[in-house]
C-alpha cells in the first residue's frame, strides 16, 4: 500500500472510532421546561456532551410569554417568589439580576358574596397568628374566633410527623369550616389548583406537617403590626420569564437542543440508553433525565422499565387553563388580582391583574388581566372550545368587577397536563419512584410532578439529578 494510500486509511479508522465514541453521549434530556433546561445548563458548565429533546417548537414548558404589540402576556406561571432562593438565585448566576423586577404593592383580593376584601400579606402562609383577626374580614367573628383557638387544638389534635393526612379535615379539626373553606381552600388553590380535601398536608404545606413546634410557636407569637406597605414576596423579569428560558438557552456549549422533536423510545443498551424519536434519530449515552409529566415518562418506559412506568402512570394532574383579556381604558382598580374560593360556584379560580401588578406589562392606557382556571371548580370548562370558553370567562369577569369594556385582545391557553396533584400518599409515592429508578443506571426523572410545583422546586430539582449525574 502507497504512504498516501496508508495515510488516508489511517485517517479513515481513526475518524470511524472517533465518530464511534462520539456517539457516545454523557446525558440526553427528555424535555425542554425550566427542570430540562436546568439539567443541560448544570451539564454545560462541566463540559459533559448531551443533547436536549423537546417535542414541542419552543422551550420552556409551562414558562409560556406572549410578547405582542407592546403587551407581555404570561400564559403560564407569572412570577418568582422569594421565599425560596433557587430561582433567583439562578437568575442572578446567569447575569439577570439587574432584570428582576418586584410586584407592586398593591392588595390581591378574595371574594365572598361578589364583594372583595384585602388579603393580608402574612396570611399567605397560612399562618393566622402573623395577622391580625380583625384584618380577615370576611371570615365572621365566629369564624375567627374559632380559628383563634388553633394553637389550642394542634396540641389537642396532633398529626404524628410521620402521618399523611388531608389538608380540609385537619384544617377544620384545628381552625373550624369557615376558616377553612373562605381561607385555606383558596390559597391552596392559588398554587395546586385542586381539591384540599385530597391534597396531602405533607407535601403542600410541610412547614406545618413536619414542624410542629415552629408552627405552634409562630401562632402563638406575638408580632406588632409593620407599619407601611409590606414588601411583596413576588418577582419576575422585565420582558418576562421566558428571559430566563432565553438566557440558560445561549449558556448551553456542550449540549445540544433539538426543539420540534417527539421521542417515541427510550431502550436500555449495554453501555448505557438508547433514546429514539418521531425523526428516526438515534442518541446513546450513559444518562437519560426524564423531565417531562409523569404520565408522558411512563409511555416510554412501558417496555424498557415497566416497574417505573406503573408507579408514574399513578400521577395525578389537574387540567388547567389561562384566559387573558386587553382592552383600551382606565380602570379604577387598586389590587393586583384576586382568588375565588370554591364555595363560591364560579368558573374562574385566581384572577392576576397583569398591568397592575407588573410595571409595563401593556401599552399606556391598556388593562391587561389573565384569568386561572382549574378542573377542580364545578364548572365544565374543559368541554368548550377556546372561543365559547374565553366568552363565558369573560362574562363572569365584568359580573365580578364591573368592568363595562369589550376585549380587544384575547388569549387562550390550555393545560392539560397542568398542575400535578400532591393528594394524600404523595410522597410515599415519590420514594417509590425514586427507588424504582434507582434500579436502572443512569435513570433520572425529575420536575414538578414529585417533589414542588414552582420554578425554584424544579430548579433544585435539576440541579440534584446533575450532581449525581457528576458523581
Amino acid at each position: 500500500m502507497a504512504s498516501g494510500e496508508q495515510g488516508k486509511y489511517e485517517f479513515a479508522v481513526h475518524h470511524s472510532l472517533f465518530a464511534l465514541l462520539n456517539a457516545m453521549l454523557d446525558c440526553i434530556v427528555v424535555g425542554g421546561g425550566i427542570t430540562g433546561l436546568t439539567v443541560a445548563y448544570e451539564l454545560s458548565l462541566r463540559g459533559l456532551q448531551g443533547v436536549l429533546v423537546e417535542a414541542e417548537d419552543r422551550l420552556g414548558g409551562k414558562i409560556h410569554t406572549v410578547v405582542e404589540d407592546g403587551f407581555v402576556v404570561e400564559l403560564g406561571p407569572d412570577a418568582m417568589v422569594t421565599l425560596k432562593p433557587e430561582a433567583l438565585a439562578l437568575c442572578t448566576e446567569l447575569g439577570l439580576a439587574d432584570e428582576v423586577i418586584a410586584a407592586q404593592t398593591r392588595p390581591a383580593y378574595v371574594i365572598r358574596d361578589r364583594r372583595f376584601y384585602p388579603i393580608p400579606s402574612g396570611l399567605f402562609a397560612l399562618v393566622p397568628g402573623r395577622v391580625r383577626l380583625r384584618d380577615i374580614r370576611w371570615v365572621s367573628w365566629r369564624g375567627r374566633l374559632r380559628a383563634a383557638g388553633m394553637p389550642l387544638q394542634v396540641l389537642l389534635h396532633p398529626v404524628p410527623p410521620d402521618a399523611d393526612v388531608p389538608v380540609g379535615p385537619t384544617f377544620r379539626r384545628w381552625a373550624g369550616d369557615e376558616f377553612t373553606t373562605w381561607v385555606v381552600e383558596p390559597l391552596l388553590a392559588g398554587v395546586y389548583g385542586g381539591d384540599i380535601e385530597r391534597l396531602s398536608l405533607r407535601a403542600t404545606l410541610p412547614q406545618v406537617a413536619t414542624r410542629r413546634t415552629e408552627f405552634l410557636r409562630s401562632l402563638l407569637r406575638s408580632r406588632p403590626r409593620p407599619s407601611g406597605t409590606p414588601e411583596t414576596p413576588f418577582r419576575s423579569l422585565r420582558g418576562g420569564l421566558t428571559v430566563l428560558v432565553e438566557r440558560l438557552r445561549e449558556r448551553f456549549g456542550s449540549v445540544e437542543v433539538r426543539t420540534g422533536l417527539p421521542v417515541e423510545g427510550i431502550h436500555r443498551s449495554e453501555m448505557g440508553w438508547v433514546v429514539e424519536t418521531a425523526g428516526r434519530e438515534r442518541w446513546r449515552a450513559r444518562h437519560v433525565v426524564l423531565t417531562i409529566p409523569p404520565g408522558a415518562a411512563a409511555r416510554l418506559l412501558r417496555e424498557t422499565a415497566p416497574d417505573v412506568a406503573d408507579l408514574l402512570t399513578r400521577a395525578v394532574l389537574e387540567p388547567t387553563a389561562v384566559v387573558a383579556y386587553a382592552w383600551p381604558g382606565t380602570w379604577d382598580w387598586l389590587g393586583t388580582g384576586f382568588l375565588v374560593p370554591r364555595a363560591e360556584r364560579r368558573w374562574i379560580t385566581a384572577c392576576t391583574w397583569l398591568s397592575q401588578k407588573w410595571p409595563r406589562r401593556a401599552p399606556e392606557g391598556w388593562n391587561l388581566v389573565r384569568v386561572f382556571l382549574t378542573g377542580s371548580t364545578p364548572m365544565p370548562w374543559p368541554e368548550m372550545d377556546d372561543e365559547t370558553l374565553a366568552r363565558t370567562v369573560w362574562q363572569e369577569f365584568i359580573e365580578l368587577v364591573g368592568v363595562p369594556a369589550v376585549p380587544h385582545r384575547v388569549w387562550v391557553q390550555r393545560w392539560t397536563d397542568g398542575l400535578p396533584q400532591y393528594t394524600v400518599g404523595h410522597l410515599t409515592w415519590v420514594e417509590a419512584v425514586e427507588g424504582a429508578v434507582a434500579r436502572y443506571p443512569g435513570l433520572h426523572v425529575a420536575g414538578a410532578g414529585y417533589r414542588g410545583i414552582g420554578l425554584s422546586d424544579c430548579i433544585r430539582q435539576a440541579r440534584q439529578v446533575a450532581s449525581r449525574i457528576m458523581e
